[in-house]
């Protein structure tokens, strides 16, 4: 029986965007995008684990990028571009909730996106919780990330489904027994928990 729902964030509770953020700043600012994906799959991805600061290390690359502001109008800037709420979603989450069903955030976040997230984006009372890889300490496409977050919520595969819309993460999700589903759109959302409210 389903007693947690875990939604990822970006495509599912909030709205996807068409092209990577690293893509649209580099075209932005008129640098090359070779000038930004280094930090975007290096210092980034250490972040989402507790690793790095962020904070720190944008120090060294923004005068390159040719950012005027602060490294805190910079977080400001990306972070907003990045998190538009999709509200029909999270509106339906409201329903899941109301019926007794658990929902989580689970995603690839670092400390400041984060909190981010939680407070100015305003999920915090979206959702019962939040498993943010820098908390958990792995990422969603490891296997060790979701056996934590069941430790943590206290329960077995079979009582936690998740919804995702990158294959991968869906997968590993199946590979550690969870109730992982694809996800396409909001229908298909809906139609397959439409049984699980008691």
């Amino acid at each position: 029986m389903i007693k947690a729902i875990l939604f990822d964030a970006d495509g599912v509770a909030l709205k996807a965007r068409s092209r990577f953020f690293s893509e649209r700043f580099a075209e932005k600012q008129g640098i090359p995008i070779t000038d930004v994906i280094p930090f975007f799959k290096n210092e980034m991805r250490q972040a989402f684990t507790g690793g790095v600061d962020i904070k720190e290390a944008l120090k060294s690359y923004l005068s390159k990028w040719k950012w005027q502001g602060s490294v805190d109008d910079f977080l400001a800037h990306w972070f907003g571009e990045e998190s538009p709420r999709d509200e029909e979603v999270l509106q339906y989450i409201s329903t899941l909730r109301a019926a007794g069903i658990k929902c989580y955030l689970a995603t690839d976040r670092e400390p400041y996106w984060g909190k981010y997230l939680v407070e100015t984006v305003g999920l915090k009372d979206s959702f019962d919780g939040f498993m943010f890889s820098y908390d958990i300490g792995h990422e969603k496409h490891h296997p060790e990330y979701f056996q934590e977050v069941l430790k943590r919520l206290g329960l077995t595969p079979a009582d936690v489904m998740y919804w995702d819309d990158d294959q991968k993460n869906v997968d590993v999700a199946k590979g550690v027994s969870l109730d992982a589903r694809f996800y396409t759109n909001l229908d298909n959302l809906k139609k397959e928990t439409a049984d699980l409210p008691a």
